[in-house]
């Protein structure tokens, strides 16, 4: 990463007394500044179960990233066709500009709380520490049944360098529309292998399965039950191993086509 002149949003990852001089609560109620979010931004794409979270908890580690994990999962892009042809890009570049605007103002745990939860140099480490406890007390309780109020992240304070990054699954298809819409913005799109996505999918359905059934009373068997989304019939799977839930469990490739 290279630094900037103080008018910048990036610097060096590390910055002489920044840290004390931006209180982690302090913060606008606009958002923080559409100068900052249009300087350079970081847009990732990619399919889901294809590692895009990881690739945004890496850009989200850096010290002056303000990351908001799958924006548009929580605030649809309505207005913003999935696949837009070129002729569209002149009347769609306000509504994507204005989406990348607003990003900074998205203050909900979803979009914020994604854990692990990095310091940052716009916000005291006592702010960060508060909402990461905070945001992981919201969830537990919300697990349980109990309706708490979501915590408020720590945001950058007047005038504080700071970087845009977010991560999306929802808008590959519109990964041209904003290459054109925003020529300053910087674009990753990871791709992953074939098997091993399809790895991914299977293991996340086992996972589903899994806590299904702990849920159901003991003498009800899996025997007709559907796996959802990919449509795998559960007979068609070899039993599911008692001693490790990591190992792969082997199908044949009839049940794919179930």
């Amino acid at each position: 990463m290279t630094s900037r002149n103080s008018r910048g949003s990036w610097a060096g990852t590390s910055i002489s007394g920044s840290r004390n001089r931006c209180p982690g609560r302090r913060r606008t109620t606009s958002p923080v500044t559409d100068q900052r979010s249009f300087d350079r931004p970081i847009l990732a794409f990619g399919m889901p179960r294809s590692g895009t979270t990881w690739l945004g908890k890496i850009l989200d580690s850096h010290p002056q990233t303000l990351y908001r994990h799958e924006p548009d999962t929580w605030r649809r892009l309505e207005s913003v066709p999935l696949f837009a042809v070129p002729e569209q890009v002149s009347e769609l570049r306000e509504a994507v500009r204005d989406f990348l605007a607003s990003l900074p103002d998205m203050l909900a745990d979803r979009v914020c709380g994604k854990r692990p939860i990095f310091p940052k140099t716009y916000a005291s480490p006592l702010a960060v520490r508060v909402y990461a406890t905070r945001s992981l007390l919201h969830k537990a309780l919300g697990r349980v049944g109990w309706t708490t109020r979501a915590p408020l992240p720590a945001q950058p304070a007047t005038g504080a360098p700071y970087r845009i990054a977010m991560k999306s699954i929802e808008s590959l298809g519109r990964a041209g529309l904003f290459a054109a819409c925003l020529p300053e913005a910087r674009f990753v799109h990871i791709v992953r292998h074939p098997c091993g996505y399809v790895a991914s999918v299977l293991r996340g359905e086992q996972q589903t399965l899994r806590r299904r059934f702990d849920s159901l009373d003991p003498g009800i068997t899996p025997d007709g039950v559907r796996a959802p989304g990919i449509g795998l019939d559960v007979k068609a799977r070899a039993p599911l191993p008692a001693t490790n839930p990591r190992r792969p469990v082997p199908f044949p490739a009839s049940g794919l086509a179930a």
